[in-house]
């Protein structure tokens, strides 16, 4: 059988069509993962954030985060145990593995062990209030 150039190009038409079907298809599939899942409203305080970074930019001994191999630990060197608030372990690769702690002080240290952490990047942020004042810590970890 001969095959003449109308239905040759009919051919490649029709692949084409399958092709950009498939990706289609393929795309309608992949998850994708949210930072937020309301991040518009957290856009607009952003400035409270900035404001928090400053505040904990400006203390006289800084916040300080560690991985030591099987736990990280905090120092919140100006702080006693008065600091309320948390701390959040962020994963960037996959949302459902974040983690929200509360903020517990002990001689102005916080112990989080790693045990049920998988392993890779993580995104240590403290947020915390004392005397009224707001401060926040950001660093990334490698466990």
């Amino acid at each position: 059988m001969k095959l003449n150039w109308g239905t040759s190009l009919a051919a490649i038409y029709v692949g084409f069509m399958i092709l950009m079907l498939s990706l289609v298809f393929k795309s309608r599939q992949h998850d994708v993962n949210l930072v937020s899942p309301n991040y518009y409203q957290k856009e607009l305080d952003y400035q409270s954030e900035i404001d928090a970074q400053t505040n904990a930019n400006h203390l006289a001994e800084k916040v300080t985060v560690k991985y030591d191999g099987s736990q990280i630990v905090l120092k919140l060197s100006d702080f006693g145990s008065d600091a309320t608030g948390k701390v959040v372990l962020f994963r960037p690769s996959d949302h459902n593995l974040d983690k929200v702690i509360p903020l517990k002080l002990v001689d102005s240290k916080m112990v989080i062990p790693t045990d049920g952490l998988r392993k890779g990047v993580w995104d240590v942020r403290v947020d915390w209030e004392s005397a009224g004042k707001k401060y926040q810590y950001k660093e990334s970890v490698f466990l």
